[in-house]
Parts: C-alpha cells; structure tokens; sequence
C-alpha cells in the first residue's frame, strides 16, 4: 500500500535509465600515428544514436537502482497499517477553566490531567489536534499532529480569555475530525452534540470580583458651576476620580478592601503602598459601586486590587488603570450672527457639544470647521475636517419624517421625525446621501484631500433643525467622530477580548509593548488611517510607541461578570447522541520514504564517484 500511488509513475525512470544505455553514443577505436592531426575531429559529433549490447557496469546498477528507490521514496510505502488513531479535542479557553477551589486545584488542573493520561495511552504515531476557544478557535496542535507534540502543546497552555461562545471551535474541530468523535473538555455542564462528548470538571466555587472600572479627571468647576471656592474665592483644583464595581458572588455577606496602587509606567510593577483604600461590604448576590477620590489629576498608571482573603478566581481581584488623557477637538465655527445665534452656537456653547472640545479662531488650528452658512470656503483635508450648511437659492421646505441612513457613525440617534427641514430640491454636491427628502439629499457626506466634508443642504437660520434635539445629537456624533480618527489610541483602558483602535492619520510604525510586568511581547503595525491590535490576551499595562517614541501607555483589565460568576460551574461526562467511529488518519512520512531517499542520494553519490574515476564506462 502506497500513501501516494501517483508518486509510482516515477518508475518510467527505470526503463528511461536502461534506454540511455542501450542507446548511449560510443565510438570505434582508430589507432593513428599522431593525435595532432586529428584536433579539428576529435569534438565532431557522430550522425546519431545506434542500438548498443547494454553493458551492466557499476554505473549502470547504480544509476537504475536510485531512481528505483526515489520512485517508492515518492509513492510513500505503507508495508504496515497505513492510518493510526485520531483525537480530536477542543479546550474551554475561558478564565474559569483556572478557578482554584479548596484543594488548590482547577478545573484545568483536572481536565489537562485526564486529557495527559489519554494521549500518553495512545500509540506513539498516533495523531492529536488541539483546538482552543476564544473570540476566535486557535489551533494549538495539528491538524493531526504527532501525540508527543500535542503533550506539549497542553503543557503550556492556560485558559485566560473572556466568556464566549464555544461554537467556533466546535465547528473547526468537527470539520478537521471528519466522521470522527470530537471531545470537549469543559469546567461546565453543555449539551453533547451528534459527534461531540463533552468532559466537565468544574465544581461550584464562591467569589468576589471587581466587574467595573474606570478613571477620570473632573475640573473643580463641575463641583461648584462656576469653577471658584465660594469660601476662598479661589479656583477649584482637578481630581482624580476612579469607579470601580465590585459583585459577590456567594451566598453570605462579605466585607473586603479595595485599595488603589500606583505603578511603575516603565515595568508596570506596583511602586508602594496604596494611595487609597476604602472597604466594600457586599450583601450576598450583591454589587456595589466604590468611588475613590484622589487629590489632583495623576499621571501613573494605578492598579485597583481587592486585598483580603483570596478567592477562586484571582485574574478579577484586580484592574489595571491607564492614565486617561483627553484628546480634545479643535473647533472653529463660521457664519453669520443671525445663523449662529439659530444654530445655538454662540460664545462657548461649542464646547457643550461633547467633553474635550475646544474652541479656536484660526482655520489653521482647527481638527473641525463648522461653516455656517456656506461663506467661509474652507475644504476639507488630512488635518481638518469641514462641515458646511450651503444655503439654498430658491428655498423649498420639507416636513418629515425623511429617509435617514441610521447605521452612519454621523446619524446614529437621529431621527429627523418631527423636523422642518428647509434647503434646495436641487442641491449640487454630489457624495453619499445620510439624509433624504425624496430624491433631494439632505445631508452628504464626501472624502476630500485625506479629510471628510459633510454637507447640508440647508439654511441653519430657517427651519427647525436646529432647534430640535437631532441638531446637538448630531454635533456631538461629528465630534466624537473626528476624535477617533485623531493621532493616538481611542481608549487606554480596556477590557480583556476588546481591540485597541489607533488614530495613524500620518502613519508611521506603530508598536505595543506588554504586559510590562511580564515577560513583555511586542504588536507591530505599520501604515496610515486606522490600526487595529486584535490579539490582546493578557490583562496588565501595556506601551504603545510610534516610531520609537512614547505615545500612551494602556490598560488591560479583565471585567467579566458572567465569567467571574463560578456557582454554575459542575463536573460530568455526557457522551456524543449519535456513535461515531474511532477517527483514523493517514500517518505521516514514515521512516522507510526517508530510508529509501537517502538510499537513492547514495547511490547518485556512488555514480557520480564511479564516473569521475572512469571505472563506470
């Protein structure tokens, strides 16, 4: 049996090697007196190839015995049992697979145990895959690898991700098991499929979680509505504020302390004592939400942490805190007083419009131009995005509700229902319509020069667009949209399985180191628009550069409450529904393929020898 059959067809190299024998070209011997003579002869090819005796020299032999041997190296000879066994098994990457209960050990502890015992039973050549769930199924070992392989590929494995859905790496597994049986180990109770036997070994364990965290910095005049201590007449100083939520999930009452650490921004290792602490006393069941206030805005990195006694899960005793700087948006707005003043945007109202935004007198400054009513001119480019209200020559009114493109980042939470609307029925500027009258646009959005032009068929002074509740709705959307696509992250704190989005609007190469604390591993990315690190599975602090230089250090914390939650969790084995058989694959190159390879290459050798010597004519 040959486990490439096709690969047979390389014997026509054996009667093609006896052919160049039979017919190799040979000359009569003439003797001659002076071989002088016979110089412009002696390269003169003959007039063709006769019919030889075939002469058996050791050339000969070994020439028709290597490419006897390379054709059964190709074919891939099978003298014994051409398949061996084939264990499909899928691991439940979730972070309460590690859950410690009172013995110390884990539900991975157990399952990683008995799935140890069940591979080292099988036959050496024996064939393992490995699948891991996750936001995406990852294959740790195979398709079909040896069982040694896939012993340490579970050796080094540990589940830490957030809750998913198993279903993605059940549907790899059974794809790559064919008929065969697929084995899910498991730390809680799933329905068996036709072809999936799933393997629990999870036990009901009690646990304190933190689920929320988050940090900012409030400016003293959102404490006092005018910025000034009525007592001292002086201006109120920023602080810090950090929330954190923190559940129980036991059925006793629980007090535990919740203390903030700072961290060192360059080795994310904890740099003192706490520089807060406050106690948390939790009903069973319950939640409870802890404010901690710190005096004046901070520039480390903090680690909220759970202190007391240990629980199950220790991945969510703790939150890891990036500084959060803002990232304001540069606004300068145009028009007219009269459209201003119906805009309701006069004096300082632009910065009502979302936090972080500022106002700016020069074009040159400005992230975002809002023209009013058409006059400024201004075009959109890669530093500055424009939004224009064109003012209509001959004016046409129009009531809604009008057809608008809901799932634009621009219209999210406008509805335009209850609007009169007054612009052009023939409006000029072409682009992709966000908002419609019939077949009048309303709104269009348009790239120009690397930036974005947003354009209004209207007049901002008539109508009562403005006056509605869609008009700072809509405002607002812009903002935030343009601040996304700004220079940096998006967010520095983060929770375990979201992607950190990067603003490159410039480009550059992008690096993230982390987590700082551990044996840290680098993210690279290069180019210009949006970046995307996707493959961030540890929680801790992280550093992202930009063409070697610091740009923002990020947080990556686990905040999984239905992951945190253990009482559910049970041990048991259900088997497959439906009988499958034992799954075989095809073995690999076997030891004989290389044997007769090496044999052929010898022999080529031994050829190559004979002639050069001139002992193989």
């Amino acid at each position: 049996m040959f486990a490439n059959p096709l690969g047979l067809l390389a014997l026509l190299a054996v009667p093609a090697v006896v052919g160049l024998h039979l017919y190799r070209r040979r000359y009569r011997p003439h003797p001659v007196g002076a071989l002088f003579l016979w110089e412009e002869f002696a390269d003169a090819p003959s007039a063709g190839r006769q019919r030889t005796p075939l002469t058996r020299s050791p050339s000969f032999w070994c020439e028709l015995l290597a490419a006897l041997l390379a054709a059964l190296a190709i074919a891939g000879p099978r003298p014994f049992a051409s398949e061996v066994p084939h264990r499909v098994v899928v691991l439940d990457g979730s972070a309460s697979m590690a859950a410690i209960d009172g013995s110390g050990e884990s539900a991975w502890d157990r399952g990683r145990d008995w799935l140890a015992g069940e591979l080292r039973a099988l036959p050496r050549r024996a064939r393992v895959t490995l699948v891991a769930s996750g936001p995406s199924a990852e294959t740790l070992a195979g398709p079909a690898a040896l069982r040694d392989e896939a012993l340490a590929a579970l050796d080094v494995f540990t589940p830490r991700r957030a809750s998913h859905a198993l279903g993605p790496a059940l549907d790899l597994a059974e794809g790559l098991a064919g008929d065969g049986e697929v084995e899910l180990v498991t730390d809680a109770a799933h329905p068996p499929g036709a072809r999936v036997s799933v393997h629990a070994f999870g036990a009901p364990l009690d646990n304190v979680a933190i689920v929320r965290a988050s940090r900012h910095t409030v400016d003293g005049s959102a404490n006092t509505g005018t910025g000034t201590d009525t007592s001292t007449g002086t201006r109120a100083r920023a602080t810090e504020r950090v929330v954190v939520g923190v559940a129980n999930y036991t059925d006793a009452a629980v007090e535990r302390a919740l203390e903030l650490v700072a961290l060192d921004p360059v080795t994310g290792a904890p740099t003192g004592d706490a520089i807060a602490r406050s106690t948390v006393e939790l009903r069973p069941g319950g939640e409870a939400s802890v404010t901690l206030t710190l005096a004046g805005a901070d520039d480390r990195p903090l680690v909220a942490r759970l202190d007391g006694a240990a629980d199950a899960l220790a991945l969510d005793d703790r939150a890891t805190l990036a500084p959060a700087r803002p990232r304001p948006v540069r606004v300068a707005v145009r028009g007219a007083a009269a459209v201003r003043a119906a805009a309701l945007l006069e004096g300082d109202r632009i910065e009502r419009v979302g936090p972080a935004v500022t106002r700016v007198d020069a074009l040159d400054d400005a992230h975002l131009v809002l023209d009013l009513d058409g006059r400024a001119g201004v075009r959109a480019d890669a530093t500055t995005w424009v939004l224009t209200a064109v003012p209509p020559l001959e004016a046409t009114a129009w009531l809604g509700p009008f057809l608008v493109e809901r799932r634009h980042r621009l219209m999210d939470g406008v509805s335009m229902s209850d609007v009169a609307w007054v612009g052009s029925s023939a409006f000029g500027v072409r682009g992709a319509p966000l908002a419609s009258a019939g077949e009048a646009a309303l709104v269009v959005e348009r790239r120009a020069n690397g930036g974005r032009e947003i354009a209004l068929n209207a007049d901002l002074a008539a109508g009562t667009f403005t006056r509605s509740p869609d008009w700072p709705i809509l405002l607002a959307n812009l903002v935030a949209w343009r601040r996304d696509a700004l220079d940096g992250p998006r967010e520095v704190n983060l929770v375990l399985g979201e992607p950190l989005r990067v603003g490159a609007p410039g480009g550059g190469r992008w690096s993230l180191t982390g987590p700082l604390e551990d044996a840290p591993r680098v993210h690279e990315q290069e180019g210009a628009g949006e970046l995307v690190f996707a493959d961030l599975e540890r929680t801790g602090l992280f550093a992202l550069e930009r063409d070697g230089r610091s740009v923002a250090l990020v947080g990556v914390s686990f905040l999984d409450a239905s992951e945190s939650d253990l009482r559910a969790l049970s041990s048991r084995v259900e088997r497959a529904t439906a009988p499958a058989r034992t799954d075989r694959t095809e073995d690999g190159t076997s030891r004989l393929e290389w044997l007769l390879a090496l044999a052929a290459l010898a022999l080529v050798a031994v050829d190559h020898w004979l002639l050069r010597g001139g002992r193989g004519a």
